[in-house]
């Protein structure tokens, strides 16, 4: 992970440009994930970012991911909140889709966008992204 990384997905959460709160959160994933398990995600949210804040500003956000190790990130508990079903398996197409829309500057995805995705993070060759793929994403 990268600092225009964390700037990118800053600016896609925050609300004013100066913080992220848990409501910013709650409304990215009703935009995005309508679908989701994410009702009632307050402590969930905060346990994901770690720190135990209402929000949380960009410097401290650039400090937690680039400094905390990636062996206390709750991977089950966020595949989870991505895929709307009790035990999810894969992480679908559509949710793909929905992913894609929201890093695309367009809100659309381009042909092939998909199979990119796939071919990066589908670290089994299965066709699918699992929580195996998912806990050995490089980004």
């Amino acid at each position: 992970m990268q600092k225009r990384d964390i700037e990118m997905a800053f600016q896609m959460l925050s609300e004013d440009g100066k913080k992220i709160t848990v409501k910013n959160i709650q409304n990215f994933f009703d935009k995005y994930f309508p679908h989701s398990l994410h009702h009632n995600c307050n402590k969930k949210v905060l346990k994901l970012l770690g720190t135990g804040r209402e929000e949380l500003t960009k410097e401290a956000l650039t400090n937690m991911l680039l400094h905390k190790p990636l062996a206390c990130v709750p991977f089950e508990d966020t595949f989870k909140i991505m895929e709307p079903s009790d035990t999810p398996t894969t992480v679908s197409d559509e949710t793909l889709v929905r992913l894609i829309k929201t890093m695309n500057p367009y809100g659309l995805p381009y042909k092939g966008d998909i199979k990119c995705i796939l071919d990066k993070f589908d670290a089994d060759k299965d066709g699918a992204i699992n929580l195996r793929d998912f806990e050995k994403m490089d980004m």
